[in-house]
């Protein structure tokens, strides 16, 4: 069965949905987790919401994380336009074209 590699961008409540539901299955394994609040970077992704910890630790520096070899880019963060990178998604197609 292949496993699918996961990264996370937004660790609000849709991203703990997100972090629970990968934790549940073997298909899917999270490689990285991004978010900008001091208080979630550096600690573990599942440990953050009290799930069983993935070894995966939460960072604020997405460009390191797009680097890894994953398959799906889950993307939950806010929906607002942000003059000066274009926004979450543009900067996700952005550094993927670099790639």
């Amino acid at each position: 069965m292949k496993q699918y590699r996961v990264i996370i961008w937004g660790l609000g409540n849709v991203g703990r949905a997100a972090v629970r539901m990968i934790g549940e299955r073997q298909s899917v394994k999270l490689v990285a987790a991004v978010d900008n609040d001091p208080e979630k970077v550096g600690k573990d992704a599942a440990g953050l919401f009290g799930f069983p910890d993935v070894g995966v630790k939460v960072t604020d520096y997405i460009d390191a994380a797009l680097k890894l070899d994953a398959d799906v880019v889950l993307v939950y963060t806010p929906l607002r336009h942000e003059p000066k990178t274009g926004g979450p998604l543009h900067q996700v197609r952005r550094t993927w074209l670099r790639s």
